[in-house]
């Protein structure tokens, strides 16, 4: 492999000086932001979908009481309980619903059907009374028991939230590699070339320049203004030598 010419650095050394330079920085602190700004977005986001979650579990449950009571009702009064199973089974598909159960009024409280998974850790328990009306008259037949898991609603809330982090995550690490390579391309790489040319300077080499890029039309930018005054310090440094010589 051949060698650098001297004074001019490779590509490792150019990445690296890039790095820890000025475009560093920017990239570390263009992370740092995003990190925190994007924290608090995804907490944001896991608290109002938590509580939006919430909220339509509170609609099923009177769409059940609604709906479902009175011909679960019937079923009991009945005692059809392949019917009350199906009608149990319907309520089951309802999102977040762990189990759903009848169970008989009394002390003892009889069992009549269940259908779902058993007792659910942070689950919550809605209990809906069911009665039939005979003759004008309402009688109380049990109640049906609605368990929610309200743990996967937090799940599921988190989960948004690590989608929310991995993304905007992976587009932060995009923005900041294309920042540290537009500050290199404009900025960096410039002021690495005018301390090369700063520390090989000698007043006594007429042909000694700071012109490390071309200077374009107009008043140009910080850039061009400094190479600008170094250039007139140069000139006046050499005239100076010259007249001491």
């Amino acid at each position: 492999m051949a060698d650098h010419p001297r004074g001019v650095p490779g590509i490792t050394q150019r990445l690296r000086a890039s790095v820890s330079g000025i475009g560093g920085r920017l990239l570390g602190w263009t992370v740092v932001a995003s990190v925190v700004v994007t924290c608090a977005i995804a907490g944001v986001e896991v608290w109002a979908s938590y509580q939006r979650d919430l909220k339509d579990l509170k609609a099923e449950v009177e769409s059940i009481r609604r709906g479902s009571l009175d011909p679960i009702a019937l079923s009991l009064w009945n005692y059809d309980d392949a019917q009350l199973r199906l009608q149990l089974d319907g309520i089951l598909q309802r999102p977040y619903v762990a189990s759903v159960e009848v169970r008989e009024q009394g002390a003892d409280g009889a069992l009549r059907a269940r259908v779902g998974t058993g007792p659910v850790a942070g689950s919550t328990i809605e209990r809906l009374p069911l009665s039939y009306r005979r003759n004008g008259e309402r009688v109380e037949l049990g109640t049906l028991k609605i368990e929610l898991d309200v743990l996967a609603v937090r799940q599921s809330a988190q989960k948004r939230a690590a989608e929310i982090l991995l993304t905007q995550g992976s587009i932060t690490l995009l923005i900041g590699l294309v920042l540290l390579l537009v500050v290199r391309q404009l900025v960096t790489r410039h002021l690495s070339a005018l301390a090369r040319a700063a520390t090989s300077f000698d007043v006594r080499d007429a042909s000694a320049s700071f012109r490390v890029r071309p200077r374009g039309s107009g008043p140009g930018d910080e850039i061009d203004r400094v190479i600008d005054a170094l250039e007139k310090m140069r000139a006046s440094l050499h005239s100076a030598y010259g007249d001491l010589e």
